[in-house]
Parts: C-alpha cells; structure tokens; sequence
C-alpha cells in the first residue's frame, strides 16, 4: 500500500488523473479497513473519533483567534 501511496502522490503532483487517483485511493483504503478484524476496527474508529475531534477543537481555536485579531 505505501508504494502505491508513492506512486498516487508523484500522479497528483503532477496533476495527472487526479480523479481516478484519489478514487483508487479511497478503494484501497476500503479493502485495508475490511480487512481489519472486529477489535482492531474498534479501536481505528476510536482513533478515527479523536483524531477528528482533536482536529475541530484546534480548528475552531484557530477562527477564534482570527476573529479576536481584528479587536
């Protein structure tokens, strides 16, 4: 998956196919979760939630502090 990850970034970069790319991409990253097994599914979306809360809490501090900037 990471050679393929490579070789899908230099596409992107260089502007070719961008849409079947991350469409390949998002089919790959499918399969790697299907082939998860119950615990391990568990814990990714567990860490799936952090991750996206930690990225709001940290995104909503940062229009907060654009919007205090012009105070």
């Amino acid at each position: 998956m990471l050679t393929d990850a490579k070789e899908w970034f230099f596409l992107l970069y260089e502007g070719k196919q961008t849409d079947e790319i991350l469409h390949l991409g998002a089919l790959q990253f499918i399969h790697w979760v299907n082939a998860l097994s119950f615990n391990e599914r568990f814990v990714f979306s567990i860490l799936t939630m952090l991750i996206l809360t930690a990225g709001c809490k940290l995104i909503l501090r940062l229009v907060r502090q654009l919007l205090n900037v012009g105070r």
